[in-house]
C-alpha cells in the first residue's frame, strides 16, 4: 500500500475522444457464448476443495467452539449463533460478545442469541462444495448453493418455473453424493441478471456533477460510465500507483478476458481503458469477481476514494433512490475496505448506481455461489435486498461509519446483478478483486490528521523537574512527519515526536503544544495542559 495517496489529482491534459452514438450502440452488443462447464471442471475447481478466505473466520470459531453452526444478525439486531450442543453455549457467547465489542458485527447488534443447531458450519460448507462443484449450472435449473448461517442448512436456489422437474432430479443426486437431504432447504431462485442496460441511443443536456447520469468532474464512483455498456464506475482506487476505478468485466466486451475495451462517460468522452481482466480462475466461467481494473487516461482528474453522494436513499424493492447528486455534501469518504470477517447476514448496506440512486438493504448471504442468466458464474456472492436494475453494474456496495452521518463510508463489495422477482441483488467482495486482480490496491481516502500528547514522564527523578512528553501522530498522508514544540517552560532535549522539557515553578499557566506536519503538508496542533499527575505535585507545588 502508497504511504501517501493523494486526496486528489489531475494528470496531464489530452484530447477527448468523442464517441459517435452509433458507435457506442455497436460496442453494447451481447458478450460471446460462454462455454458449458463439465462435471470434470467443476470437481476439479477451488470450489470444491479449499477453506474460502470468507469464511476463514468461521472455521476458526468451528475449531474453538465444538459444533459451530453459523451466526447472524436478525431484523431486531439480536446476533443469534447456532451450536449443536447447547452446553457449549456460553464457550460460543462469549466469542461473539468480544467480536461485538470489537466492533465486528455491525452498529446494529444489541443482544447475543444462542439456538440449537442441527449441523456444524464445516459441515454445511463441506456439502454446498459438493452441490455447487457437482450441480450448480450443471443440472438445469440449479441457479444457487449457500452455506446458509441463518438457517443453519445447505440452501439452494432452484428455477421450477422453467425446470419443473429440477427439485427431484436434486434429490436424487445429493442422495448419490452423500449430502444428507435434511441438511438442504430449497428456495424458488430464478438466475441473476447482470444489471448492465441496454444501449443509449441519445443523450439529455449534460452538466458536471449535477446528477449520477452527469460528467463527474473529479471522477468519483457513482455516476453513468460507458465499458462499453451503459453501467456504473465502481470504486476509484490506485492500483501500481496509477490512477483507476473498477467497474464489472460483464460491463465490457468479453467477460473474464482482456478486451482493451475503453472506459467513457455520459458524454461518449473516453477517460481510459481496460488494464486488467483475469481469465475463469475457479472452473469454466467462473469467477469469485465479477471486476474489471480501468486504468484513467492522462488529463483525467480524479478523486481517490469518493463515492457520489445523493439527496436521499431509499430502503423499499422497487423504490429507486434520485439520482440528483447532494450539492452540499457531493461525495462520501471511503476510509477502510470491509474485510470478510466482517461481513455478516443481517448486517446493513447501501449501493450508489446510476439506475435507482442510493438504496440500503441487509444482506441476506456472505458466500453464496451464484448462475448469472448469461451463463457465468460468480462464486462466494454477497446477496443482499438493496434495490437495483438495469445500469447499476459496477456501484459500490458500503456501510456506514457510524457517527459521520454517512460522510465516511467502508467499501465492502461492487455490485453485479439483481433478480426482480425474487427481490435481491447480488455483489462481489472487494476483497476478492484485489486477491483476483494482481497488482496493489489503495482503495481508501487518507483518514484526518490527528495527534496527541502523552506524559509527563520523570526521567529518573531529575531535580530540575525535566520531563519526557511525546505525540502520538495518526492519519493524514503518512511519513515523514515533523514536529513543532512549544511551550511555556525550557525544551532541553527536541527528538522529533519526543520532547524533554521543564517548567518553572514560578510559571502559573504550565502548558505544552505541538505543530505536526504530514508528508503533503497537512497540520494538526495538540495541546497538553500540565496541571495534574506525581510529577506535577513533585515539581510544582
Amino acid at each position: 500500500m502508497l504511504s501517501s495517496p493523494p486526496r486528489s489529482r489531475t494528470i496531464r491534459p489530452a484530447a477527448a475522444l468523442v464517441l459517435t452514438l452509433t458507435l457506442a450502440a455497436v460496442a453494447c452488443g451481447e458478450p460471446p457464448a460462454p462455454t458449458q462447464p463439465t462435471a470434470a471442471d467443476r470437481a476439479a475447481s477451488a470450489l470444491a476443495s479449499d477453506i474460502r478466505p470468507a469464511e476463514q473466520h468461521l472455521h476458526t470459531l468451528a475449531r474453538e467452539v465444538e459444533g459451530f453452526g453459523g451466526y447472524f444478525i436478525d431484523s431486531n439486531g439480536v446476533v443469534v449463533g447456532y451450536v449443536t450442543d447447547l452446553a457449549r453455549g456460553e464457550a460460543l457467547r462469549r466469542r461473539l460478545e468480544a467480536a461485538v465489542r470489537a466492533g465486528r458485527l455491525g452498529s446494529r447488534t444489541r443482544s447475543i442469541a444462542i439456538r440449537k443447531g442441527q449441523f456444524d458450519f464445516p459441515s454445511l460448507a463441506r456439502w454446498r462444495d459438493i452441490v455447487s462443484g457437482q450441480l450448480l449450472g450443471i443440472v438445469p435449473g440449479v441457479v444457487m448453493s449457500d452455506a446458509d448461517e441463518a438457517a443453519n442448512r445447505v440452501t439452494i436456489g432452484i428455477d421450477e418455473a422453467k425446470h419443473p422437474g429440477v427439485r427431484a432430479d436434486v434429490m436424487g443426486a445429493l442422495e448419490r453424493l452423500g449430502v444428507p437431504v435434511n441438511a438442504v432447504r430449497f428456495i424458488a431462485s430464478g438466475p441473476v441478471s447482470p444489471d448492465v442496460a441496454q444501449p443509449v441511443a441519445s443523450t439529455a443536456a449534460l452538466a458536471l456533477n449535477r446528477d449520477l447520469l452527469d460528467v463527474p468532474s473529479p471522477v468519483v464512483a457513482g455516476y453513468r460510465i460507458f465499458a462499453p455498456g451503459p453501467c456504473t464506475l465502481g470504486p476509484v482506487v490506485e492500483h501500481n500507483g496509477n490512477a483507476a476505478a473498477v467497474t464489472n468485466s460483464h460491463c465490457t466486451s468479453a467477460m473474464y478476458a482482456f478486451d482493451g475495451s475503453s472506459l467513457s462517460t455520459s458524454d461518449f468522452a473516453t477517460i481510459g481503458h481496460e488494464q486488467l481482466d483475469p481469465n475463469a480462475t475457479c472452473g469454466a466461467n467462473c469467477r469469485r469477481s465479477d471486476a474489471v481494473v480501468e486504468y484513467l487516461d492522462a488529463g483525467v482528474a480524479w478523486d481517490l476514494g469518493r463515492i457520489a453522494r445523493t439527496v436521499n436513499v431509499t430502503f423499499t424493492w422497487g423504490t429507486a433512490g434520485s439520482l440528483d447528486v447532494d450539492q452540499g455534501n457531493p461525495t462520501r469518504d471511503v476510509i477502510a475496505v470491509v474485510g470478510y470477517w466482517d461481513v455478516v447476514t443481517g448486517m446493513e448496506v447501501y449501493k450508489t448506481g446510476s439506475r435507482t440512486g442510493t438504496t440500503g438493504g441487509v444482506i441476506s448471504a456472505t458466500c453464496s455461489d451464484e448462475m448469472g442468466s448469461d451463463g457465468f458464474m460468480r462464486a462466494c456472492s454477497i446477496r443482499s435486498t438493496y434495490y437495483s436494475s438495469g445500469g447499476d453494474s459496477g456501484s459500490p456496495v458500503y456501510t456506514y461509519i457510524p457517527g459521520t452521518g454517512g460522510a465516511q463510508v467502508r467499501l465492502v463489495a461492487i455490485h453485479w446483478g439483481s433478480n426482480s422477482a425474487g427481490h435481491f441483488t447480488l455483489a462481489s467482495y472487494f476483497s476478492w478483486v484485489t486477491s483476483e486482480i494482481p497488482g496493489t490496491f489503495v482503495a481508501t481516502r487518507p483518514s484526518p490528521l490527528s495527534a496527541y500528547i502523552t506524559g509527563a514522564t520523570d526521567v529518573n527523578n531529575d531535580p530540575s523537574c525535566r520531563l519526557r512528553y511525546q505525540a502520538v501522530v495518526t492519519g493524514g498522508a503518512g511519513e515523514p512527519y515533523t514536529y513543532a514544540w512549544n511551550t511555556d517552560g525550557v525544551i532541553h532535549e527536541d527528538y522529533g515526536d519526543v520532547v524533554y522539557a521543564a517548567f518553572p515553578g514560578a510559571v502559573d499557566a504550565r502548558f505544552i503544544e505541538v505543530t505536526v506536519t504530514d508528508a503533503v503538508g497537512a497540520t494538526v496542533t495538540a495541546g497538553l495542559g500540565i496541571t495534574t499527575g506525581p510529577w506535577y505535585d513533585m515539581c510544582y507545588t
